[in-house]
């Protein structure tokens, strides 16, 4: 992994492959980007020349005193893209790096070729009244932070399908590991916490003009606000302008890391129909 000054602040990246286009893949705010060694760059540095980074805070990313927000992080994937001569990107997402890329689309148009938006969450505007940090501070108090970090892959019966838990159980366990692995110490994570709130992933999407996948478990049921992404990926799909819907059967929330020989075939295929000069 490489070291980029980005603003004056090093950011960590991995680059693999030698497509003429470019794929940016974004994290969960608290995600390593060693998760998508394992599903994600495996499945698209044949073709793509494929981009992932640790957000601040993480690995050798540097982070900031300032809070964090959606806003903030869209902002960091394009002068990234800028520092890496990339002028245009497709941009896959999973979870609340998918909210990452509808705020890039918004944002930064003439930057997205295509959106690939994974388990996406609603998103929940500020509320000064919101206790769920709290009780973030509470697990991690009880559990300790490193089985708090370990236990979102390893423990939650909504991350795997318990078919994939039988017949793969080194899919949650690699999962797991690459989680913690590199993970950001305790303050920053919980800044990243915080960043959840703020913002809502509806918020204008009928003025993205670039052709969306919205995928996601038919099983998804991760608690996100009063919905949950199976539910939310339909309701997204209908909103956004250029959008294809693809529902992976018995799947829960992990879909890339729990059934990646049925999502990345889809991927590759949205991705073929809508290279840039296609």
């Amino acid at each position: 992994m490489a070291v980029i000054q980005v603003d004056g602040r090093a950011v960590e990246y991995v680059q693999e492959g030698r497509g003429r286009e470019v794929v940016v893949l974004c994290s969960p705010n608290f995600w390593p980007l060693d998760t998508w060694k394992l599903s994600g760059l495996p499945e698209l540095r044949d073709r793509y020349r494929v981009i992932a980074f640790n957000n601040r805070g993480y690995g050798r990313s540097e982070g900031t005193p300032t809070e964090y927000t959606v806003y903030s992080l869209a902002e960091d994937t394009v002068r990234l893209m800028d520092a890496l001569d990339v002028p245009r990107a497709h941009l896959v997402g999973f979870a609340y790096g998918a909210q990452v890329a509808v705020k890039v689309a918004l944002g930064w148009p003439e930057r997205v070729s295509s959106l690939v938006l994974g388990a996406t969450g609603a998103g929940a505007p500020s509320n000064p009244n919101d206790q769920s940090i709290y009780s973030v501070q509470e697990a991690i108090r009880q559990k300790g932070y490193r089985d708090y970090i370990r236990g979102h892959v390893s423990d939650e019966d909504w991350a795997f399908h318990p078919e994939v838990r039988a017949a793969h159980p080194e899919r949650p366990a690699a999962l797991a590991d690459a989680m913690w692995e590199h993970a950001a110490t305790e303050e920053e994570f919980l800044k990243h916490v915080r960043a959840r709130s703020g913002h809502q992933t509806l918020d204008d999407v009928e003025r993205i003009t670039a052709p969306a996948l919205v995928i996601v478990g038919d099983e998804d049921f991760a608690a996100r606000g009063d919905t949950t992404p199976t539910e939310f990926a339909k309701v997204l799909a209908a909103r956004l302008p250029h959008a294809e819907l693809a529902i992976i059967p018995r799947t829960r929330h992990m879909l890339f890391w729990e059934r990646p020989e049925a999502c990345w075939p889809r991927v590759r295929e949205f991705l073929a129909a809508h290279a840039d000069g296609a």
